[in-house]
């Protein structure tokens, strides 16, 4: 969904603005989604870390080890930032290529 833009893509203003100007906005956008799921990835790391280092476990009756959802959300932010990095280069590639 993301490599399509299906998440992030504003049609009305797309619509409305002139061809350079919203390939500068996709681009704008995705920097900052990039430095916003780095942040969020940083995150996940640092509670999968405690999760491991302290042994923690969920409260709930089951008990399983919180290093299985925090390794999971960590590995997902990752690639959704990976993927976000290459579609910001890509973009970039193709302007200075156009240029």
């Amino acid at each position: 969904m993301q490599a399509r833009r299906g998440h992030l893509g504003i049609e009305a203003l797309s619509s409305l603005l002139p061809e350079k100007i919203e390939q500068l906005r996709q681009i704008i956008t995705d920097i900052l989604s990039a430095l916003f799921c780095a942040f969020f990835t940083w995150k996940s790391v640092t509670l999968l870390h405690e999760a491991l280092v302290d042994d923690q476990h969920s409260s709930s009756t089951w008990g399983p080890p919180l290093w299985i959802p925090y390794g999971l959300m960590t590995i997902g932010m990752a690639l959704l930032t990976v993927q976000i990095v290459l579609q910001v280069f890509i973009a970039l590639n193709h302007r200075s290529n156009a240029s």
